[in-house]
């Protein structure tokens, strides 16, 4: 059952910043909430917004690493360029491969 559902059971926190080359570096972790099912290859959209809730791109990526039941693993992905005028994000897991 919760190999079928990895949105479910799968969480991620993260921070972004804009680096030097105003490239946008997002670094976090992916937990996974499950008590049996173990996962890889997280794939993860992040949304970025303007104040006004206006949408001004997204990022979709994966997370190449294995994730067993209960456990966490960080990561870092850096996205050419920036939006100018962000004022929060919010991610979506999209999906994740049982392994």
């Amino acid at each position: 059952m919760e190999s079928s559902n990895p949105s479910k059971y799968i969480d991620m926190t993260y921070t972004y910043k804009v680096n030097l080359a105003a490239n946008t570096i997002v670094e976090g972790s992916v937990s996974n909430k499950a008590s049996i099912a173990r996962f890889k290859n997280v794939k993860v959209q992040i949304t970025f917004y303007s104040k006004t809730d206006a949408v001004l791109g997204s990022e979709t990526f994966t997370i190449m690493e294995f994730l067993p039941a209960g456990r966490s693993k960080s990561f870092r992905h850096r996205i050419d360029g920036w939006w100018k005028g962000n004022s929060y994000s919010k991610y979506t897991i999209l999906s994740a491969d049982p392994y």
